[in-house]
């Protein structure tokens, strides 16, 4: 079994990353697997560190397209195979018993996180005049006995003046990681700010030790030395704003609000500090980059204290006088009620915040669309917005949609041309509010507690997914029919919450790639980037296949709270005739992503059993041949082959009979267009 997992990130390092490497390699004590993410260089370090591969067994070596460092880190946190998992940049390196050591420490005292010191070293003399701060910014010297949670170990740190983020002097046990969805923000510098954060959140058992393990190298055109421009600003900014974001529902003791407020304070003074030393254009890149929620964010929450700053600062003195006054103590007693008050009113205005976001493309449903809302005004839990998008309607459905809305202030109503579900979802998601998303058909009708149920259930598991059930209800004859295939619990595993690494491969045979019996955590779906494919149909395979398979944290109930209209003849799944390749273009654009991820083989049993099963269901739904011989002539095509999908035996599948079939379709068609 491996021991650590040593993380490697490669970037046009040419010049340093033997030398790292041969740093771990130099840890023989424990077992070691070295995974270096090569990210697109553009000079030799790929072929040094496949030089080095070629020469030790433990280092594997993957290379994607230019993903940034976060992407790089989160690719190896899934491929990782080791108890625990060290973060090491491909320019620095490690002390030779190193890795020893810090694995004696985690195992002593089953810690989730371990921290310690390092030490910065200087490529040039010049380098160590400018910077002398880095001497010891990553040296510790307060005192840590034994462990302590999380927490406790952030207030010690900061008190001590030994708070130091960066990734590379803390080493953390991966199933943490996974347990608690802890991932690097991809996209950002300054990453590491928030993953700390996190991390020390969430942990239960942390310790820290004095000793030197890492060895930073400053040099030139690195983070640490190059001039500040907008992308700091935003790193900084982010990680403020999804601190606040983590924060927000969390159960912090009154004890502990100084330290995690200590910490989101000094982010936010960051902020401040680029956009006060970057110019007017670095500036504008930085707004730019803003939705219009984060621009309103920003200018209500810290452009006030850039501007006051300094009047602030002058007011704080006059205050400390007015303070130390003898009739400031009087009025501080007569003016205790009025202040208890608001702040229970404050209190109570938090709990009425929105729990989940449904967001619904709307696209020619009058018809339908007024029962599908009523069932939503009925749940039960009431703290939800309710996002509709007309996707171009040219019927009564913008009329109906904004009569609810004007009765009902959850409801909210956005129009777009029309560009299918896949894109309205997607501009939902963009204005969304809760903690939850939930994604619904307009055609559709639901179970008065299903949005209460699934909520409670995810809060319960702190679950980025919840899966549930529903069934179908024929518009003509009034049926009400099961849907088994929209979950089936029987594969899944019976404690939760689980990723799919604890399903046997079976996750993707679990349950249909529809959205809306699948609740999603919001800051899950944003931290990974999850967007619905811009396709006239099968926009939500994509979406729904990556961000169940990259979900840490799964749960279900095993429930029927939806009802799926059928032969409604308005129904998003009517257009499917028109585009019928879009399925292969959904399927084969989630093998990719999965494949990249290095989580494929985990899924790959359930992948191919759904795809197989999806490729027939979608020939069986057409009666033409020429249509069906476009079909087929698409399985004959690379997008489809590269897939892999009939490479394995015959009994590897979870339905021979759906392999045998699909093979027997594709391999006599070949024979008659021979």
């Amino acid at each position: 079994m491996v021991d650590i997992s040593v993380a490697i990130p490669v970037y046009n390092v040419e010049d340093y990353v033997a030398e790292c490497i041969e740093s771990v390699l130099a840890n023989k004590q424990i077992e070691v697997e070295i995974l270096c993410i090569n990210d697109g260089s553009t000079d030799s370090s790929l072929k040094v560190v496949e030089e080095l591969a070629a020469k030790h067994d433990c280092i594997k070596v993957v290379s994607q397209e230019n993903s940034g460092l976060s992407a790089t880190r989160n690719k190896a946190i899934r491929m990782a195979t080791g108890k625990y998992l060290y973060f090491l940049d491909s320019d620095d390196k490690i002390g030779k018993n190193a890795l020893k050591k810090m694995f004696d420490c985690l195992e002593k005292e089953n810690l989730d996180v371990l921290y310690f010191s390092g030490e910065s070293f200087y490529e040039t003399e010049e380098l160590a005049e400018q910077h002398r701060n880095y001497d010891t910014i990553y040296l510790r010297t307060g005192s840590y006995d034994s462990f302590c949670s999380g927490l406790e170990l952030m207030r010690k740190l900061r008190e001590q003046r030994d708070y130091a983020v960066s990734a590379c002097v803390q080493i953390v046990r991966r199933e943490f990681l996974l347990e608690h969805g802890i991932f690097f923000y991809e996209g950002i510098i300054h990453e590491d700010n928030l993953f700390t954060f996190q991390v020390l959140m969430n942990a239960q058992r942390a310790n820290c030790v004095n000793d030197v393990y890492f060895y930073r190298r400053v040099r030139e055109a690195s983070i640490m030395t190059t001039e500040v421009t907008h992308k700091n600003l935003w790193g900084y900014y982010v990680s403020f704003r999804e601190m606040m974001n983590y924060v927000y529902g969390s159960q912090i003791r009154t004890e502990e609000e100084n330290t995690v407020s200590g910490v989101i304070r000094n982010t936010k003074y960051h902020v401040r500090r680029c956009f006060n030393v970057i110019n007017k254009e670095e500036r504008e890149k930085f707004f730019e980059k803003m939705e219009i929620g984060d621009r309103l964010f920003f200018k209500s929450v810290v452009m006030p204290e850039i501007d006051l700053e300094r009047r602030n600062r002058d007011l704080n003195r006059e205050l400390q006088e007015f303070r130390s006054s003898f009739s400031y103590r009087v009025g501080k007693v007569i003016t205790w009620p009025m202040r208890k008050t608001n702040k229970l009113i404050e209190k109570a205005k938090r709990g009425l915040r929105v729990k989940v976001s449904v967001i619904i493309p709307v696209y020619n449903a009058e018809k339908y669309i007024g029962e599908c809302l009523d069932s939503l005004r009925k749940q039960t839990l009431k703290n939800i917005e309710i996002i509709c998008v007309d996707d171009g309607s040219d019927d009564g459905t913008l009329e109906i949609l904004q009569q609810y809305a004007a009765r009902d202030k959850r409801i909210k109503v956005f129009c777009q041309e029309n560009k299918y579900a896949g894109v309205a979802r997607n501009f939902g998601m963009d204005n969304a509010r809760g903690r939850y998303l939930l994604f619904l058909d307009a055609d559709d009708f639901f179970e008065e507690k299903l949005i209460e149920k699934i909520y409670w259930e995810a809060e319960r598991c702190q679950a980025e997914i919840v899966l549930f059930g529903g069934q179908s209800y024929d518009d003509s004859t009034k049926e009400i029919k099961p849907m088994p295939w929209l979950l089936n619990t029987s594969v899944l595993p019976k404690e939760v919450p689980f990723s799919c690494k604890d399903t046997n491969g079976m996750l993707l045979s679990a349950f249909s790639p529809a959205p809306w019996t699948k609740l999603f955590r919001r800051d899950f779906v944003r931290r990974n980037r999850l967007r619905f494919q811009e396709l006239q149909n099968s926009n939500d395979v994509f979406f729904v296949f990556c961000a169940t398979c990259l979900a840490s944290k799964i749960t279900y109930l095993d429930e029927k709270l939806v009802y799926y209209r059928r032969n409604s003849g308005s129904s998003l799944q009517s257009t499917k005739k028109k585009h019928p390749l879009c399925f292969l273009e959904a399927y084969n654009s989630a093998y990719k992503l999965l494949n990249n991820e290095g989580i494929y083989q985990d899924v790959k049993k359930g992948f191919r059993n759904t795809v197989i099963s999806g490729c027939l269901y979608n020939y069986d739904s057409y009666q033409d041949d020429e249509e069906k011989e476009i079909l087929l002539e698409a399985f004959l095509s690379d997008k489809f082959t590269e897939m892999d999908l009939l490479g394995g035996e015959e009994s590897e599948y979870i339905s021979p009979k759906n392999y045998r079939r699909l093979k027997e379709l594709i391999e006599n068609y070949q024979r008659k267009n021979v």
